[in-house]
């Protein structure tokens, strides 16, 4: 399953932008919840939060709605520091999201000075020891840590490796998606490298992402959904409520393939019923992942029907003549030829790809007895 939400939701700049004007502070979790079905809480870095505060947070959002928590800074950026009790702080006030169901994982990000030491090796050990009764996700921001025997490590802990897209400077973690355990996770940062390292917290993400570099991660996010239970995908360029486009672009990036793929397996329209779908799909998702499934389960018709015609004939009155099945629709997308599949939306293309139409089966002519 893939879930995508936003890093924080309570953004002054946010307001008229992303939360409509009438909408006070203390319901902006509530209208949150009703477009996204989870958030990455990143307020829990500055301080610790108590119990009673994610008890009120749950309350506030749907019931199939998903926290993740960041750790405190000083379990990650303090490595060596005296911070046994804040270790049991934090996991204490998260109690509330567990009981009420509402807990995903924690995400532990490391600073980009944090390198990959013998003495950094064995607190980020003695880190997952300490979280080994809670799911647990490592975002890593030196390079230095993309090593087998890191991937090698998480694995054998059952600890989740944090994907990031951020700017590829030569320090920087570049775009690695693997899955080390039940958990996926992404998170994007921007790619503002004006900004980066001279920015604040604020500028340094001011970046919107095209459609076509999200587009970059979907097969990635597609395999990690094979291989986990669930994908968290987190947009972190939060100036301006950047980061809420962005998770909207995502979900209909991911509706649009749900759907051509609903289609490519399900229905027997003709290619250009199906390009023209998974045109109209894109262009009208605005809403959540579930309400584009639903959206494209209503796309089934039988064989024949025109799309968007006003006025459907039943099938009784249709010309009985031999319907092209959706094996045929398949293999007439696949065998169109280079110069035609160009002409096709993204979606469909890497659906052809991973979904090849099955080989022509030749049938000999019945003979006469």
């Amino acid at each position: 399953m893939i879930r995508v939400g936003t890093s924080g939701f309570k953004f002054d700049d946010w307001k008229g932008t992303f939360y409509p004007e009438d909408v006070k502070p203390k319901e902006w979790l509530n209208y949150y919840g009703k477009r996204f079905d989870c958030l990455e809480v990143n307020s829990t870095y500055y301080r610790l939060l108590h119990p009673a505060t994610f008890f009120h947070m749950a309350n506030k959002v749907p019931e199939d709605f998903l926290f993740t928590v960041k750790t405190y800074r000083s379990l990650t950026h303090e490595a060596g520091s005296d911070n046994e009790a804040d270790f049991g702080t934090f996991i204490e006030s998260l109690q509330p999201l567990s009981e009420a169901g509402k807990f995903g994982c924690v995400l532990a990000q490391f600073p980009t000075s944090f390198h990959n030491t013998p003495g950094n090796r064995d607190y980020l050990a003695g880190l997952c020891d300490r979280f080994s009764e809670l799911p647990l996700v490592v975002e890593f921001r030196n390079r230095q840590w993309v090593k087998d025997e890191v991937f090698d490590f998480l694995r054998d802990r059952e600890v989740g490796w944090c994907a990031v897209d951020e700017p590829q400077f030569r320090s920087l973690m570049p775009p690695i998606s693997t899955a080390t355990s039940p958990v996926g996770y992404v998170r994007f940062h921007g790619r503002n490298y004006e900004k980066w390292w001279s920015g604040d917290s604020k500028s340094r993400y001011d970046y919107l992402y095209s459609r076509e570099e999200l587009e970059e991660w979907i097969p990635k996010i597609r395999k990690l959904d094979e291989q986990t239970d669930v994908v968290y995908v987190f947009m972190n360029n939060c100036f301006q409520a950047q980061a809420a486009k962005n998770a909207a672009d995502m979900e209909s990036l991911l509706a649009e393939e749900d759907a051509v793929r609903f289609c490519l397996r399900a229905t027997g329209y003709s290619s250009a019923h199906l390009t023209a779908r998974a045109s109209i799909v894109t262009a009208t998702t605005a809403g959540s992942i579930r309400q584009a499934r639903t959206r494209a389960s209503t796309v089934v018709r039988p064989s024949g029907m025109q799309l968007g015609s006003a006025s459907q004939k039943s099938p009784r009155h249709r010309k009985k003549s031999a319907a092209p099945t959706p094996d045929d629709h398949i293999r007439a997308l696949s065998h169109r030829g280079d110069r035609g599949k160009r002409s096709l939306p993204p979606a469909i293309l890497r659906a052809l790809k991973e979904d090849p139409a099955p080989a022509p089966v030749s049938r000999a002519p019945a003979r006469r007895p």
